[in-house]
């Protein structure tokens, strides 16, 4: 008696031709494990975060290339990691605190610093 939708189990053992088949085939080889990340591989890395009650607008350039541009909100997070540099502009440093490859974060700057915006570019070796 078999419930509706279960499978028979087999109680067959293997027969001499399916025993034979499995030995002469050659296992397959274990997949080479993926090296995991170093945290000191050489670039990059720029944390921030918009603190405070208001957006900030900022750019950030990563080896050159345009990757944020705009108002954040405050709440706002991100990390980016480049291989050369980091480059940063703001209108509000007061709002925008940053980690520099692993450092405190710290506020970017004081508001009277934005004339129209302060910027900085960051590469590895800073901030430690």
């Amino acid at each position: 008696n078999r419930q509706p939708g279960t499978v028979a189990e087999s109680t067959q053992a293997p027969t001499v031709a399916e025993t034979a088949a499995s030995a002469a085939a050659p296992a397959a080889p274990a997949a080479a494990p993926t090296p995991a990340a170093s945290a000191t591989a050489e670039g990059v890395v720029l944390e921030l975060e918009v603190r405070g009650t208001e957006e900030a607008w900022m750019d950030v350039y990563v080896d050159g290339k345009l990757e944020l541009e705009g108002n954040q909100a405050a709440g706002f997070k991100q990390r980016w990691q480049g291989q050369e540099k980091v480059q940063l502009a703001t209108a509000r440093p007061d709002l925008v605190w940053i980690s520099v490859n692993g450092s405190k974060p710290q506020p970017f700057g004081k508001f009277e610093e934005a004339k129209p915006v302060k910027e900085a570019s960051f590469k590895a070796g800073d901030g430690r």
